[in-house]
């Protein structure tokens, strides 16, 4: 009973942070006190899944699975949950006294994202799944009065419902074809046709989720709509729940052995670099690029989680390069837009970091790690990930994915080297107060950054 309780007990904490949120609003609408909840509750999950890197993989009901690779995975997103409390309460919305449900959102669609990483059943893959995206829509059209936002949180909702459409169609027919849900009984009758066209769909599923082309036209309108908070929560833990559930088919499904899925993957993701940096380089408004360039990074990640079953470590490594740059840069817009500066456009960035030279180093460490430029975290990461896809015999792939990298390099050139420029007409910004929770997760970020892509070993030794 005990080793039970110790076993779920980040579902168990996440749960009762949840009640006690609802129970906080229900008593007094104050956005601190169910932040300090939401706060409170990230950190003790947190602490506790950190019990599950010790102990041997085990199973919960038959519908989860506590393995290495849901305790990784499970970590960072809790992390990523942990710091955009931190850093959501600066957002001038908040500070109106209309945040308080935001938190609650966040902690149901944190505990759907823990649910989706150690599901080892479609019953609790599928409920991860909904109670990850279900609370997510509301959280991007949070902003009622907000045209903008509510139009990109319904463009997410028709394309997530889509999405789920193809994924419960797809493990139908392999239902039919195997007669189990169980994720790893699936493998053993991979070779079907049936079954292939239900990893087909899935495939499709999962191409909408994670943004990739040609099913990636909504991720641009959502992250350039929805508030800044929500968007960090799409780019980040959405994405680290959506691609564990993808490594878990590759891994225990039997979706590696089904080759013309695994090929279709690696065209897929090929395919995503090369429309997604191409894009990138004639778009005008910095989300927009963001959300681009998140696209080419899941191609990265997507290929790697195909050779899963026989070299897990790029996929893990992939979190420590990805997550601290997205957050570097996160922090670094919330940061810029409490001195008053818009930064959506390319005129907004002229001079930033001569204005504010601390945010624009810390803008421009985040922006080189996407990058992949050498010394940032970014670097090791492809530089890993183009290593494991050599050495699997797909050079083709790789030629794709450098190509996507190198758009997105001549794409991103123009923002760094005018927010490094000096503006004809600089704006006056009178004094304004930025929260140190927002500066402090900025300059951890890039700090980590660096500090990876200086001493990579000090994160591959530990695995």
């Amino acid at each position: 009973m005990y080793e039970i309780m110790f076993t779920a007990a980040p579902f168990i904490i996440l749960t009762t942070g949840i009640i006690l949120a609802i129970l906080s609003i229900s008593w007094r609408r104050s956005t601190q006190a169910v932040s300090l909840i939401a706060l409170i509750t990230f950190f003790l999950a947190t602490c506790s899944a950190f019990g599950w890197l010790t102990n041997p993989p085990e199973s919960l009901l038959n519908l989860l699975s506590i393995d290495p690779l849901a305790s990784y995975f499970s970590l960072a997103l809790l992390l990523s949950c942990l710091a955009l409390v931190i850093i959501a309460y600066s957002d001038d919305w908040q500070q109106s006294g209309h945040g308080d449900e935001w938190y609650v959102l966040l902690l149901l669609s944190a505990l759907g994202g823990l649910t989706l990483v150690s599901a080892s059943h479609v019953a609790s893959l599928f409920l991860g799944l909904e109670l990850l995206s279900i609370p997510l829509y509301a959280m991007m059209g949070y902003r009622k009065l907000d045209e903008r936002s509510l139009e990109a949180a319904l463009k997410y909702l028709i394309m997530a419902s889509v999405a789920a459409g193809f994924l419960l169609m797809g493990f139908a027919l392999i239902y039919v074809a195997t007669g189990t849900l169980n994720l790893a009984d699936m493998s053993q009758h991979a070779s079907t046709g049936v079954s292939r066209l239900g990893m087909g769909l899935i495939v499709v599923a999962f191409g909408f989720k994670l943004a990739l082309a040609p099913f990636h036209f909504w991720a641009p309108e959502v992250y350039d709509g929805v508030p800044l908070k929500t968007m960090i929560f799409v780019a980040t833990a959405s994405k680290v729940a959506t691609i564990a559930v993808f490594i878990r088919l590759f891994l225990s499904a039997g979706f590696v052995e089904a080759t013309p899925i695994f090929h279709s993957v690696l065209l897929l993701a090929s395919l995503s670099a090369v429309i997604a940096g191409w894009s990138l380089l004639f778009e005008k408004r910095f989300l927009r690029i963001l959300a681009y360039s998140s696209t080419v990074h899941m191609a990265y990640w997507i290929s790697m989680a195909v050779f899963a079953k026989s070299n897990p470590l790029p996929t893990i490594l992939f979190l420590f390069g990805y997550l601290p740059a997205v957050f570097t840069i996160g922090a670094s817009l919330l940061w810029a837009r409490a001195l008053r500066e818009p930064v959506q456009t390319l005129d907004d960035f002229l001079g930033l970091a001569k204005r504010h030279r601390i945010l624009g180093l810390a803008f421009t460490i985040g922006i080189l790690s996407l990058l992949g430029m050498p010394l940032s975290a970014g670097f090791v990461i492809k530089f890993v990930s183009i290593e494991a896809i050599l050495s699997a015999g797909f050079g083709w792939c790789v030629g794709f994915l450098v190509l996507g990298s190198i758009l997105s390099l001549v794409g991103y050139f123009k923002w760094v080297r005018d927010m490094w420029s000096t503006a004809k007409n600089a704006p006056i910004h009178l004094p304004t107060y930025v929260d140190f929770r927002v500066k402090g997760i900025a300059c951890l970020g890039a700090l980590l950054v660096i500090l990876f892509g200086v001493l990579p070993g000090l994160v591959a030794g530990y695995f």
